[in-house]
């Protein structure tokens, strides 16, 4: 299994997966950690069109290792997510 391919699992099992376990007992945690939860959770949904989109552009039109290609379609979804906590967290608590 290549690299690329684990990055494309992690963002269509792993990713969720971790969110989903991080959602249970959401409201106990502090407001900062809620951020990053929802960042995440945000984050991910955001990354579902672009990747999806990516996945139906014909193989002939992109070059035979396209960066962007590869980054849309392997990576954007645990991309998406980690942006999404960051973001998250780096907003100030009020």
């Amino acid at each position: 299994m290549s690299l690329n391919q684990i990055g494309l699992v992690m963002g269509l099992f792993v990713v969720p997966s971790g969110l989903l376990w991080k959602g249970h007992g959401l409201r106990r945690r502090s407001k900062r950690l809620r951020r990053v939860f929802w960042g995440g959770v945000f984050g991910h949904t955001l990354a579902i069109a672009p990747m999806t989109l990516a996945t139906l552009i014909p193989a002939e039109v992109w070059g035979q290792d396209d960066p962007l290609r590869i980054f849309l379609v392997y990576w954007a979804l645990v991309a998406g997510a980690l942006l999404g906590g960051l973001i998250g967290y780096s907003r100030p608590v009020v």
